[in-house]
């Protein structure tokens, strides 16, 4: 994937990363989202987005986002590891 081709799905990741960076464990995991709650979140804002779940996935991997299910999950359901961005909510206090 390049970056062109994925530009409107990046936009929005890199929106989504004002507020949340990628988690590099469980254990300093803060939420954690589908593919599908973050594509809907990304309709839901701006429902004329022409953007797939496809370039969704491609744009959070690229971005350094991570999955895997939750600890103690009783279904095989991934979801994203994302922390809150501390430094971005600290500035804004």
């Amino acid at each position: 994937m390049n970056k062109n081709e994925n530009s409107a799905a990046s936009s929005y990741i890199e929106a989504l990363m004002q507020t949340f960076l990628p988690a590099l464990s469980e254990a300093e995991t803060t939420h954690w989202f589908s593919t599908d709650e973050v594509y809907d979140a990304i309709k839901k804002i701006s429902p004329g987005a022409g953007i797939t779940k496809e370039e969704v996935y491609d744009a959070m991997v690229a971005a350094g986002f991570r999955f895997q299910c939750r600890p103690g999950a009783l279904a095989l359901d991934f979801k994203w590891m994302l922390k809150q961005n501390i430094l971005k909510n600290a500035h804004t206090k």
